[in-house]
Protein backbone atom coordinates (compact mmCIF):
# COMPACT_ATOMS: atom_id res chain seq x y z
CA UNK A 1 0.00 0.00 0.00
CA UNK A 2 1.19 3.49 -0.81
CA UNK A 3 -0.30 6.96 -0.46
CA UNK A 4 0.38 9.90 -2.72
CA UNK A 5 -0.61 13.46 -3.48
CA UNK A 6 -1.86 13.25 -7.06
CA UNK A 7 -1.63 17.03 -7.64
CA UNK A 8 2.01 17.31 -6.57
CA UNK A 9 2.94 13.89 -7.99
CA UNK A 10 4.61 13.01 -4.67
CA UNK A 11 4.45 9.89 -2.55
CA UNK A 12 4.15 10.03 1.24
CA UNK A 13 7.05 8.21 2.87
CA UNK A 14 7.83 9.12 6.48
CA UNK A 15 4.25 10.37 7.06
CA UNK A 16 2.70 7.01 6.11
CA UNK A 17 2.66 3.59 7.80
CA UNK A 18 0.77 0.45 6.84
CA UNK A 19 0.15 -3.06 8.04
CA UNK A 20 -1.47 -6.06 6.39
CA UNK A 21 -2.99 -9.38 7.41
CA UNK A 22 -3.64 -12.22 4.97
CA UNK A 23 -5.96 -15.00 6.06
CA UNK A 24 -7.62 -17.74 4.00
CA UNK A 25 -10.51 -15.52 2.89
CA UNK A 26 -9.20 -11.98 2.62
CA UNK A 27 -6.32 -9.58 2.67
CA UNK A 28 -6.77 -6.69 5.14
CA UNK A 29 -4.58 -3.63 4.72
CA UNK A 30 -4.60 -0.70 7.11
CA UNK A 31 -2.80 2.54 6.38
CA UNK A 32 -2.24 5.58 8.57
CA UNK A 33 -1.31 8.96 7.15
CA UNK A 34 0.05 11.43 9.71
CA UNK A 35 0.20 14.69 7.79
CA UNK A 36 -0.96 18.24 8.43
CA UNK A 37 -1.98 19.82 5.13
CA UNK A 38 -1.70 23.59 4.76
CA UNK A 39 -3.87 26.03 2.84
CA UNK A 40 -1.89 25.52 -0.41
CA UNK A 41 -3.04 21.86 -0.30
CA UNK A 42 -6.70 22.90 -0.53
CA UNK A 43 -8.29 20.96 -3.38
CA UNK A 44 -5.44 18.44 -3.67
CA UNK A 45 -6.32 14.82 -4.36
CA UNK A 46 -4.84 12.19 -2.04
CA UNK A 47 -4.72 8.63 -3.38
CA UNK A 48 -4.26 5.26 -1.71
CA UNK A 49 -2.92 2.50 -3.96
CA UNK A 50 -3.07 -1.16 -2.94
CA UNK A 51 -1.23 -3.85 -4.87
CA UNK A 52 -1.26 -7.49 -3.79
CA UNK A 53 -0.50 -10.13 -6.40
CA UNK A 54 -2.17 -12.95 -4.44
CA UNK A 55 -5.59 -11.29 -4.14
CA UNK A 56 -5.62 -8.54 -6.80
CA UNK A 57 -3.36 -10.00 -9.47
CA UNK A 58 -1.37 -7.34 -11.31
CA UNK A 59 -4.13 -4.71 -11.13
CA UNK A 60 -3.72 -2.20 -8.28
CA UNK A 61 -6.78 -0.97 -6.42
CA UNK A 62 -6.83 2.83 -6.03
CA UNK A 63 -9.07 5.15 -4.04
CA UNK A 64 -8.64 8.93 -4.30
CA UNK A 65 -10.27 11.73 -2.30
CA UNK A 66 -10.12 15.48 -2.75
CA UNK A 67 -9.31 17.34 0.46
CA UNK A 68 -10.52 20.69 1.73
CA UNK A 69 -8.19 22.77 3.88
CA UNK A 70 -9.73 25.78 5.61
CA UNK A 71 -7.77 28.75 6.88
CA UNK A 72 -7.72 28.84 10.67
CA UNK A 73 -9.54 31.73 12.25
CA UNK A 74 -7.49 34.75 13.27
CA UNK A 75 -8.82 37.60 15.37
CA UNK A 76 -7.45 41.12 15.63
CA UNK A 77 -8.61 43.08 18.65
CA UNK A 78 -6.11 45.76 19.60
CA UNK A 79 -5.36 45.88 23.31
CA UNK A 80 -6.67 49.34 24.03
CA UNK A 81 -7.78 51.21 27.08
CA UNK A 82 -11.01 52.93 26.18
CA UNK A 83 -12.17 56.05 27.92
CA UNK A 84 -15.74 57.16 27.48
CA UNK A 85 -18.03 59.72 29.05
CA UNK A 86 -21.09 58.52 30.94
CA UNK A 87 -24.15 58.26 28.62
CA UNK A 88 -21.99 58.33 25.46
CA UNK A 89 -21.18 55.34 23.21
CA UNK A 90 -18.00 53.29 22.87
CA UNK A 91 -17.07 50.58 20.35
CA UNK A 92 -14.67 47.82 21.38
CA UNK A 93 -12.85 46.69 18.23
CA UNK A 94 -12.71 43.05 17.16
CA UNK A 95 -12.14 41.79 13.61
CA UNK A 96 -11.93 38.27 12.18
CA UNK A 97 -9.03 38.79 9.76
CA UNK A 98 -8.73 35.22 8.48
CA UNK A 99 -10.97 32.17 8.31
CA UNK A 100 -14.64 32.08 9.25
CA UNK A 101 -16.16 32.40 12.69
CA UNK A 102 -19.34 30.47 13.48
CA UNK A 103 -19.86 32.54 16.61
CA UNK A 104 -18.47 35.66 18.33
CA UNK A 105 -18.54 35.75 22.12
CA UNK A 106 -17.79 38.76 24.30
CA UNK A 107 -16.56 38.20 27.85
CA UNK A 108 -16.47 40.85 30.60
CA UNK A 109 -14.49 40.04 33.75
CA UNK A 110 -14.58 36.28 32.90
CA UNK A 111 -18.37 36.25 32.43
CA UNK A 112 -19.98 35.83 28.99
CA UNK A 113 -22.13 38.80 27.98
CA UNK A 114 -25.67 38.17 26.79
CA UNK A 115 -25.67 40.84 24.10
CA UNK A 116 -29.23 40.20 22.91
CA UNK A 117 -30.70 40.75 26.38
CA UNK A 118 -29.17 44.22 26.81
CA UNK A 119 -30.63 46.89 24.52
CA UNK A 120 -27.54 49.08 25.05
CA UNK A 121 -25.30 46.46 23.35
CA UNK A 122 -25.04 46.03 19.59
CA UNK A 123 -22.70 44.11 17.31
CA UNK A 124 -20.69 41.26 18.76
CA UNK A 125 -21.87 38.94 15.97
CA UNK A 126 -20.26 37.13 13.03
CA UNK A 127 -21.54 39.94 10.78
CA UNK A 128 -20.25 42.75 13.03
CA UNK A 129 -17.67 41.43 15.51
CA UNK A 130 -17.00 44.73 17.33
CA UNK A 131 -19.13 45.44 20.40
CA UNK A 132 -20.79 48.85 20.76
CA UNK A 133 -22.04 49.93 24.17
CA UNK A 134 -24.54 52.80 24.04
CA UNK A 135 -25.43 55.03 26.97
CA UNK A 136 -22.24 54.01 28.82
CA UNK A 137 -22.67 53.52 32.57
CA UNK A 138 -20.06 53.38 35.34
CA UNK A 139 -20.82 49.65 35.70
CA UNK A 140 -19.65 49.04 32.09
CA UNK A 141 -16.02 49.53 33.14
CA UNK A 142 -13.83 46.43 33.16
CA UNK A 143 -11.80 44.01 31.06
CA UNK A 144 -13.45 42.70 27.88
CA UNK A 145 -12.37 39.76 25.71
CA UNK A 146 -13.49 39.00 22.15
CA UNK A 147 -13.64 35.27 21.34
CA UNK A 148 -14.38 33.61 18.03
CA UNK A 149 -15.38 30.01 17.39
CA UNK A 150 -13.66 28.67 14.25
CA UNK A 151 -16.35 27.44 11.84
CA UNK A 152 -14.01 24.77 10.42
CA UNK A 153 -12.58 23.30 13.62
CA UNK A 154 -14.85 24.45 16.45
CA UNK A 155 -11.77 25.80 18.26
CA UNK A 156 -12.05 28.93 20.34
CA UNK A 157 -9.67 31.78 19.48
CA UNK A 158 -9.62 34.89 21.56
CA UNK A 159 -8.05 38.27 21.92
CA UNK A 160 -8.17 40.68 24.80
CA UNK A 161 -9.65 44.11 24.24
Amino acid sequence: MTMRNKNENTQFTTEFTSSSVLDQKSFDVTGTLTWSPVIVNNGDTICCDVTHTTTLGSTPQTVCRQITVAQPISINAPVTQYSSNIQSSVTLQCDVTQGTASQIIWIKENVQLNITSNSRFSGGTVVNESLTIANVQQSDGGNYVCRGIDAATGECKYHYC
